[in-house]
């Protein structure tokens, strides 16, 4: 998948699906800082388009921690763990399609969990992140682009695409786009 950087003023219109992402992969060095995910404030969603119109669904569960050393910021570490039950889109019909087996299956997945590791980081302000999303018990590699928000830095900003398909979520084929956007505005409080 192609990286895709966020640019801050694309951030207007902030609507959005997956940071939940953050959290242990491996033990932390004595000089990170711990972030974790500040629920109310995160938001998380997918954005797809169907026909003419566009369907834009956010959850509303998500937990995450990122550690980062600012010595050596490519060794941070970030994890996210999604609760898909938690989705909606404001329309109850649709919400129960989503929520049903040819989309997110909530019953039988009841997480979206992303885990990653910082490989470069050019600015004290942008990230490159690979990592593994699974979604619907399907894990696949994935490498994004993430920006945080100044002069605080209090926000971790992303934005990437998916193709449902491969995560097997092939309902509606003829009528939803296959490819859809991930967004997601992670507010961060420190751990420690």
């Amino acid at each position: 998948m192609p990286d895709t950087p966020l640019r801050l003023r694309d951030n207007l219109r902030v609507p959005f699906l997956m940071i939940a992402l953050i959290g242990f992969t491996t033990s932390i060095t004595a000089h990170a800082d711990v972030f974790i995910l500040e629920k109310r404030q995160t938001d998380v969603r997918f954005v797809c388009g169907m026909g003419l119109v566009t369907v834009e669904g956010r959850f509303l569960d998500v937990d995450g921690v990122i550690d980062v050393d600012e010595k050596a910021r490519e060794h941070g570490h970030v994890q996210m763990t999604i609760k898909s039950a938690s989705l909606t889109t404001g329309l109850p019909l649709l919400d129960q399609q989503l929520k049903g087996d040819q989309f997110f299956n909530v019953a039988a997945y009841p997480t979206i969990d992303f885990k990653g590791r910082v490989t470069t980081s050019k600015r004290s302000t942008e990230a490159k992140i690979r990592g593994k999303l699974s979604i619907r018990g399907v894990t696949r590699p994935i490498s994004i682009r993430a920006s945080a928000s100044p002069p605080d830095k209090d926000f971790f900003l992303t934005r990437f695409p998916i193709r449902r398909s491969e995560f097997g979520m092939t309902g509606w084929a003829f009528l939803v786009d296959d490819e859809c956007e991930i967004q997601i505005k992670a507010a961060l409080k420190k751990h420690r």
